[in-house]
């Protein structure tokens, strides 16, 4: 990681039937250019059919966990471009700001002012594991959140320190197929999924592999078992020598080596025929950041 450059975060776009849109996390402030920003506006003006000036009206944005690179860019967005964005509601389980002996990452509390200032009337769900809900046909299924490792008889039972175990683990149904976000996960929070489901409900289509694969997951991603994976992390990253063992974890699951690095393409994947399939792969524009901040 340096001033001008950074690998991590994510950002996924969800199109609804009804042609509104769930934007998943985002990238770090280090990532989100200006003309980097501009063009994700471009992007979703044009997945909308939209021109531009015109309202893209995002149903959701859902937050994984309260880290600045899945914060800054969506929020950067949000802030340059409130104008042509309507956002309807966010959805997130963040831990109480009490439990933090540092308090959140200051890049989430920025975005956090930026929604309330911008978007007054905006609804937050908060997201608790059970719950299931329908935007426009598309479901979300909550399967853990940090909740899930609280115990009032040890407070020792879950370790805060990693707080990339607090991200919340959601699976998305649509067309029959499934998608799993992990977040950023770690074996913390991997244990008490593990103990809660098995495999016969865990089971999906994709799975978003956790915290850009730096993270070596011993059960979730046979759990899982499913043959396509986005990778938040680029070709390179993913193949560093400490970081193989963790993608072996992931590869062996796949089918035809259908795993999708960030650094390449977009990447854009629709149901045709009952099955995955890439509709969409154009490249990516990357640039240096170039300080021009929220």
């Amino acid at each position: 990681v340096t001033d001008r450059a950074v690998n991590c975060g994510m950002f996924y776009v969800i199109r609804l039937c009804d042609n509104s849109l769930v934007l998943v996390d985002a990238g770090h402030i280090f990532q989100a250019s200006d003309k980097t920003v501009s063009d994700m506006l471009t992007f979703l003006h044009r997945i909308t059919g939209t021109n531009d000036g015109e309202k893209i009206n995002i149903a959701a944005w859902y937050i994984t966990h309260a880290h600045g690179d899945h914060v800054s860019s969506t929020a950067k967005l949000f802030n340059r471009f409130c104008d042509q964005i309507n956002l309807e509601r966010v959805m997130y389980n963040f831990p109480s700001y009490q439990v933090r002996s540092k308090g959140y990452d200051p890049l989430t509390t920025t975005a956090k002012e930026i929604v309330r200032k911008l978007y007054p009337n905006v609804k937050f769900l908060k997201l608790h594991s059970g719950m299931r809900f329908n935007l426009a046909g598309t479901q979300f299924e909550i399967l853990y959140t940090h909740e899930d490792a609280v115990s009032i008889e040890s407070e020792l039972t879950y370790n805060f320190r990693d707080y990339n175990c607090t991200s919340t683990v959601m699976r998305i149904h649509f067309d029959n197929k499934s998608v799993m976000m992990l977040g950023d996960i770690s074996g913390a929070a991997e244990a008490v999924i593990a103990n809660n489901f098995d495999g016969k409900v865990l089971k999906s289509d994709v799975v978003q592999v956790a915290h850009h694969c730096f993270n070596l997951l011993e059960s979730i991603y046979s759990l899982v078992d499913a043959p396509m994976a986005f990778m938040p992390n680029s070709y390179y990253g993913c193949h560093l020598p400490d970081n193989l063992p963790k993608l072996a974890k992931v590869l062996e699951h796949l089918e035809n080596d259908q795993i999708y690095y960030e650094d390449a393409t977009t990447t854009g994947i629709a149901v045709v025929d009952g099955k995955m399939s890439v509709i969409l792969s154009e490249k990516i524009f990357t640039e240096e950041y170039d300080f021009s901040g929220f």
